[in-house]
């Protein structure tokens, strides 16, 4: 399976991205929890939506996102294989690495990763970046977006045919159940 939007939809998420603000002008405390910002990480990417802090070893994992996993392959218009999890990969890192990331600990997740917004100097929010640039899909869980703010950024890469949106994609949730059990946010 596939996963597409409909123009219908994509019509009124862009009306939506137009009704309200930029998706990183607020954290929303997805939980009621307390959130706890977490200042001067220096990251190691795993993948294309996780990286590790080298002095302690806690993994983050970017919430509301869900990128290609690093093997997995995406195809062109043209039906050509492209290798979308290691360049959603060399996303994060060509935007991380060598940085200051400062994240916000959203909550942990069952494989001991802290599900965090974050960002850097320069890219404020990552996920919102991710989902602008193609490079990543709205996490969703139970079919309900995890950031809904996210919507109209991840309808506008798609109509733009921006990364993953330049052909067709297994969303990465199942791909992951495809290919190997128990990998998921």
């Amino acid at each position: 399976m596939h996963f597409t939007l409909r123009r219908q939809t994509i019509s009124f998420l862009l009306f939506l991205a137009s009704s309200h603000g930029p998706a990183n002008t607020q954290i929303i405390d997805h939980n009621q929890q307390s959130q706890t910002l977490i200042s001067g990480i220096t990251a190691s990417v795993i993948d294309g939506d996780t990286f590790r802090d080298p002095r302690d070893g806690q993994s983050y994992r970017l919430f509301g996102i869900d990128a290609c996993e690093k093997d997995q392959q995406a195809y062109t218009s043209l039906g050509q294989a492209w290798p979308c999890g290691a360049v959603a990969t060399t996303w994060l890192a060509s935007h991380v690495v060598g940085r200051t990331v400062t994240c916000t600990i959203i909550k942990p997740d069952i494989y001991g990763r802290k599900l965090a917004k974050c960002g850097t100097q320069e890219t404020p929010d990552l996920g919102a970046a991710m989902v602008q640039e193609g490079q990543a899909i709205v996490y969703r869980f139970h079919g309900r977006p995890t950031e809904p703010a996210y919507l109209p950024l991840e309808a506008k890469a798609q109509t733009d045919h921006r990364g993953i949106w330049q052909g067709t994609v297994k969303e990465p949730y199942l791909w992951r159940r495809d290919h190997r059990a128990g990998h998921d946010q």
